[in-house]
């Protein structure tokens, strides 16, 4: 014959795994608090295939945040479409590496904008072909293109990759005229062995 169910005994474990709900919360709560975090903007007009939400944010290869937001956008005068990408910066895994306060107030990033810090698209996997943010400084960047679209995120601007640039000299390559200039050579080539006397130069040359 069954036993019947000891209310007592359910209660008592309904009651613990309750407990355990609200520690778990509790402590991811808390956890996240005191996180301190910073958003800044970037903006691209490349393609961005292959960046995600939650994609890794480095600083010299070290992951220091994550992509919060990816959006779209047209410039102010309309002339082409932007991706603009909000990024979240863990300000105590800044100050972990650096030893030093996290520079997040947005005349502080300025300054290090105006010292060369930049943000590029880098892949994180030729395999999978997922996109990360690299943020680096670049001595010999040229001066910053800032778009202003959202006033409350301090602007970090942005280089374009090394596949967007090599596309843009291809684009400005005359092809046409290189294979009219092209084919013009090897009609003289040809007129010219047209004129030879292979047979006595073959008797010359033995």
């Amino acid at each position: 014959m069954s036993k019947k169910a000891n209310p007592t005994v359910i209660g008592l474990f309904t009651l613990a795994g309750f407990s355990l709900t609200v520690i778990a919360v509790i402590l991811f709560a808390s956890s996240s608090l005191f996180s301190k975090t910073f958003d800044s903007i970037l903006y691209f007009d490349e393609s961005v295939n292959g960046l995600d939400v939650g994609a890794p944010v480095k600083f010299k290869g070290v992951s220091i945040g994550q992509v919060k937001q990816i959006l779209i956008a047209d410039a102010e005068d309309k002339s082409s479409v932007l991706i603009p990408i909000i990024i979240t910066i863990e300000q105590n895994v800044v100050e972990s590496y650096t030893q030093k306060p996290a520079v997040t107030d947005p005349v502080k990033i300025l300054d290090s904008v105006k010292r060369g810090l930049r943000g590029k698209l880098e892949q994180e996997s030729f395999v999978t072909g997922r996109l990360f943010i690299d943020l680096d400084f670049y001595t010999d960047a040229e001066e910053p293109k800032f778009y202003g679209l959202n006033k409350e995120i301090p602007e970090i601007p942005t280089l374009r990759t090394d596949l967007a640039v090599l596309m843009d000299h291809l684009k400005k390559v005359d092809i046409a005229g290189i294979t009219e200039k092209l084919n013009s050579i090897l009609g003289k080539l040809d007129d010219g062995f047209e004129g030879l006397d292979f047979k006595n130069l073959t008797l010359d040359l033995t």
